[in-house]
């Protein structure tokens, strides 16, 4: 049991070095969201497979790996992001449960998803 869970470590260990590492050499600019990794552990409910995906970790390997590779790195609140239209400013109140993003000033529209990004 202890060498699997030894290679378990070492497989997450591999995977927590090389996805930054190709996001720091693919693109010029990468954007987070400035997450509370560990208030999510503390979330009731699945908090050990939280635990276990090492988000504090994964950030701040991709914070490291990207001012190595001169990458500009940003980490953005999330707070009103997805009320506001990405194309004029306008922020719109809409449920959770709407995935569109329409824009009652510019018209604008885009999935909620990709306006917040």
């Amino acid at each position: 049991m202890a060498e699997r869970h030894a290679d378990l470590k070492q497989k997450r260990w591999d995977f927590l070095h090389k996805l930054p590492n190709y996001y720091a050499h693919e693109y010029d600019l990468l954007t987070v969201e400035d997450l509370d990794a560990k208030g999510l552990v503390e979330l009731p409910g699945n908090s050990r497979n939280r635990a276990g995906a090492a988000w504090g970790t994964f950030l701040r390997m991709l914070e490291y790996k990207c001012d190595r590779e001169g990458t500009y790195f940003v980490a953005v609140n999330p707070r009103g992001r997805v009320k506001e239209c990405a194309s004029c400013g306008v922020s719109a109140d809409k449920p959770l449960w709407v995935r569109e993003h329409s824009c009652p000033a510019c018209g604008f529209e885009a999935d909620r998803d990709a306006n917040a990004a």
